[in-house]
């Protein structure tokens, strides 16, 4: 794992301990809106030790909400802070550990910007609804709970307790043995549940295996079979593509590749002569995101294409170096050469290989799946 993928990882646990916290402090505002303070809450939560208590919990503060409105308004800060404190992280993760950038762009910005609109216009509220209670805690009105109430105040206490219709005892059973079968029959859903509940878990944390080679752009499992027709057999002492099985570099394969990542590649000869003058074109692509920008060109001749090739890094060196930090690497061999720059903000690579010039920029946080496709390709031995 990356330093850049191990700080954005970092950036999410912290903002789900910050909305917990939220939450937990919200809790105290909601439980206002119901004339009951923790305390009371602990004490129905105590008295009430079954599966369903939570529902029960809802239903019983709604009964006694004087105000529904500003009820119902705390529970959705409530939820909206435990969505952003767990499944909001919880799927950011999946994102990163497939390297999906975009996607993990996203779910950062919203889960900062959602956690400061939920944080002030709940604490704003409740501290409203706090002022407007703090004369009834003191008031005579106000009395802690105690269990009594619980008829008074839910009319359909034994519905919500009712317990399914005993199946009759088969012939020769007696109560002891019906007592059993149903314990065990409990023993059975509470087992069921618990493995499901570990499926879950066990799904989070491997997602990185289970769900690699998911494309978030085309929503299809894609990998595997790129792999297969991009990379072929790797040298199993060096973990390097051999030379045998490298894939044929060009603009059509270039093209498909894109594509099939769900890109949309195109080109346009008249804007690159325009843009270079001084060389001459057989063919042209470029694709682009947020994030990533391609661009493969097909010149007349290879000295046409060492020549651009030379220009490229010019460029690249230009616009992106800005310090001693950067590291800046260009190696070649008797198929292809290749250039990199990696800096804090940008990653740019500049490949030669025949009369073909691969140009690759993306910013820091898609390096990594970046240098996957150019490992792919065969053009990095690692990444």
């Amino acid at each position: 794992m990356t330093t850049e993928l191990m700080i954005v990882l970092i950036y999410f646990v912290v903002f789900a301990v910050i909305n917990f916290a939220v939450y937990m402090k919200l809790s105290k505002y909601w439980y206002m809106t119901a004339g009951v303070t923790k305390k009371d809450v602990a004490v129905f939560m105590n008295e009430h030790i079954t599966d369903k208590r939570f529902r029960y919990l809802i239903r019983w503060l709604r009964k006694r909400a004087k105000n529904s409105r500003q009820f119902n308004i705390m529970l959705f800060f409530l939820a909206s802070a435990g969505f952003l404190a767990l499944p909001m992280p919880s799927a950011a993760f999946i994102a990163a550990w497939n390297s999906s950038m975009a996607v993990l762009r996203f779910f950062m910005a919203a889960e900062a910007i959602a956690t400061i609109f939920i944080a002030a216009l709940g604490f704003s509220y409740g501290r409203k609804i706090d002022a407007e209670s703090e004369s009834y805690y003191a008031s005579e009105q106000y009395k802690p709970y105690e269990g009594e109430d619980i008829p008074e105040e839910i009319d359909d206490l034994d519905e919500l307790y009712e317990e399914p219709e005993e199946e009759p005892l088969p012939a020769g059973a007696n109560f002891d043995e019906a007592e059993e079968r149903l314990e065990f029959k409990k023993f059975i859903t509470g087992y069921v549940r618990k493995l499901i509940i570990a499926a879950v878990l066990l799904f989070c944390l491997f997602s990185p295996i289970i769900l690699n080679g998911f494309n978030f752009k085309t929503f299809t499992f894609d990998t595997s079979e790129t792999t297969t027709s991009v990379s072929g057999d790797y040298a199993e002492d060096s973990g390097a593509p051999s030379d045998e099985s490298r894939p044929e570099v060009n603009i059509t394969y270039i093209r498909e590749l894109l594509i099939e990542k769900g890109y949309d590649p195109k080109g346009s000869l008249e804007q690159v002569s325009e843009k270079y003058p001084d060389f001459l074109f057989e063919d042209c692509l470029s694709a682009d995101d947020m994030e990533i920008h391609f661009e493969y060109f097909k010149l007349v001749n290879t000295e046409q294409a060492k020549s651009f090739n030379e220009r490229l890094r010019q460029d690249i060196s230009a616009e992106y170096a800005v310090g001693a930090s950067d590291i800046e690497n260009q190696e070649s061999n008797a198929q292809f050469s290749i250039y990199t720059l990696e800096t804090d903000a940008y990653y740019a690579v500049e490949v030669l290989e025949g009369e073909g010039v691969l140009y690759v920029r993306c910013d820091s946080v898609s390096a990594t799946w970046m240098k996957v496709f150019l490992y792919n390709l065969g053009y990095l031995e690692e990444f």
